[in-house]
């Protein structure tokens, strides 16, 4: 990835085995996806380069990869004759949070490896959603 302004090198997205064929910024500008020869198309984060996720399951060729407007879906297509839709979407709450969630969800809690019933406590978990 290269300033556009300077020229300057920024990052260099390396992982694909073969050649690139597409690459694409999400909407927001905050990743990019590729599409290679190598079968894969891949998310990676734009400002560090790192690599978030690896699609796979292709036949042939990846030649173009484009995001939904919203950032949270990738197309792909394919030599192989498919077009397939990703969940692309990044989890954004913190690990404290998720850890909160699945405490307050979990029927079962391991305590110095053992499995025993969790009890959430009621002032910090949100009550349940109703049944539909």
């Amino acid at each position: 990835m290269w300033e556009a302004t300077t020229g300057r090198l920024l990052t260099t997205l390396e992982g694909h085995q073969e050649y690139v064929e597409a690459v694409v910024f999400s909407p927001d500008g905050q990743h990019l996806a590729t599409a290679s020869d190598d079968q894969t198309a891949r998310v990676w984060e734009a400002i560090t380069g790192r690599l978030l996720a690896t699609l796979e399951g292709y036949q042939e060729s990846v030649l173009a990869v484009v995001f939904s407007s919203d950032g949270q879906r990738l197309a792909t297509a394919s030599w192989d004759q498919t077009a397939r839709v990703w969940d692309v979407s990044l989890e954004t709450r913190s690990p404290e949070t998720i850890a909160r969630l699945v405490q307050c969800k979990g029927r079962w809690r391991l305590d110095e490896g053992r499995l025993l019933p969790a009890n959430p406590d009621p002032t910090t978990c949100p009550p349940p959603s109703p049944a539909p």
